[in-house]
This record gives structure tokens, sequence and C-alpha cells, in this order.
């Protein structure tokens, strides 16, 4: 039973993970306040929010009991029964992180369109509260990324740590400059694409990179969306303060 609601919540976040990798291209491309638009970023949202709530529950049942879910037939002995736990707890702290960062993007970039220069929504517990959940862990997993030397874990530890404090500034500043919520749509919705991105070459797309691609040059494939994301939205959000004066 326990394995059973493990494999249903993972093809489900399986699946519409996959869709939104996909329809996260249609907003880009269509025009900007466009009804396709506005049609597609709601699809997007809706794929986001379910991969996020998904991957968090998945990672729980982990946290839980790892070796129910890892190893159900109990087939291997004690240190690998203990290399299996510790193994899967860290991917299971840093997909929670991840999970929580796409969580966290996906609802900021939804709620600044909705409540513009009135910022009252963005401080409600239900939206705070993933928020400082995200600043708490990422210290954490930032020590398992030191502890074991994985690298992944040490960046999006800081990247994380960065973007909760980010979020938190913006919503409990004095006051912000008109049109600041746009950029912060723009700048948080593509945060929510890339650790979309970031989660599926750390998870699914290993399984697939695993036969074309080193163990040392997958690290590549992990960091590239992240890169190629930050430098895109670096350009866009340069773009859209200068067209609207936003310093």
């Amino acid at each position: 039973m326990y394995y059973s609601i493990y494999s249903v919540l993972l093809f489900l976040h399986i699946v519409v993970g996959s869709v939104s990798l996909i329809t996260f291209w249609l907003p880009v491309i269509a025009k900007k306040g466009g009804h396709f638009h506005k049609r597609s970023g709601k699809w997007f949202e809706f794929g986001m929010l379910a991969v996020s709530l998904s991957g968090i529950a998945i990672t729980l049942v982990v946290l839980f009991d790892p070796l129910a879910i890892k190893d159900p037939s109990s087939s291997l002995s004690g240190a690998e029964a203990d290399k299996l736990v510790w193994w899967s707890e860290m991917f299971a702290w840093f997909l929670l992180m991840l999970s929580l960062l796409v969580l966290n993007s996906t609802r900021h970039s939804v709620l600044v369109l909705k409540c513009r220069e009135n910022r009252l929504a963005l401080r409600q517990w239900p939206h705070l509260l993933p928020i400082l959940t995200m600043a708490v862990i990422s210290p954490y997993v930032g020590y398992l990324g030191t502890k074991y030397s994985f690298v992944l874990l040490q960046v999006f530890s800081a990247l994380c740590l960065v973007n909760s404090y980010q979020l938190l500034h913006y919503i409990f500043k004095p006051s912000i400059q008109p049109r600041e919520w746009l950029i912060q749509h723009l700048r948080h919705i593509i945060g929510a694409g890339i650790g979309a991105y970031t989660a599926f070459f750390a998870f699914g797309g290993r399984q697939l990179l695993a036969n074309i691609v080193s163990d040392q040059w997958q690290i590549m494939f992990w960091v590239l969306p992240g890169v190629i994301g930050g430098v895109c939205t670096h350009k866009l959000v340069k773009k859209y303060r200068q067209q609207y004066k936003v310093q």
C-alpha cells in the first residue's frame, strides 16, 4: 500500500512534469498579454503546481521510510541498505528543495500579476510558509552537498537561499515601483521553468543520459538550465526595466 501510493504519485509527477516542460515554451513564444499567452500560462501554472505538490509528497514519503520505497523486497544487506538510505535521503531533500522552489516561484509569479501594487495577499501565511520552509531547508541541503562532495546540491542550495531572500524582500520592502510586479512575474516564472528542467535532468533525465554521457559530464546538464535560464532572465529583465523605466 505504501509503495503503491509512492508509485501513483511518481507516475503523476513524471507525466505532468513532462508535459509542463513543453508548455513552458508556449507563453514564451506567444504574444505577451494576448489570449494564447494567458491561456498557455495557465496550463503551465497548473502543471507546475501539480508537479511541485506531487514532488513534495514524494519526498516526504521517501524520507519517512526510504527502504520501503527503494528496497520493498528487503533484498539488500546491512551495508548496502545503509548506503541506499543516505543516498535516497540526500536526493529526497534536494528534490524537496527544488519542489519548493518551483512552488514558490510559480505562486509568486501568478500572485504578483493579481496583486500588482497591493501586496497584501503576498503577506499571508499560505504564501509565506513555503518560502520560509525553503529558506530553512536550503542550508541543510548545502551541508549535505558539502559533506558528500556533491556540487549540484551546493550550487542550488545557495540559489534557493538567495531566491527566498529575493521573494521576502519584495514582499516586505516599504514600497515598489510602478510595474515592478511585471519584472517579478517574468523573473520568477522563468525560475519555475529552471527548477523544472533541473529536476528533470537530475532525476528522470539522468536515466536517459546514462548510456550517452559519462557521470562526470552529467553534472553539465544539471547546471545548464540554471546558467542558460539565468542569462535569459537577466537580458529580459534588463529589457523590460528599460522599457518601463523600473530601477
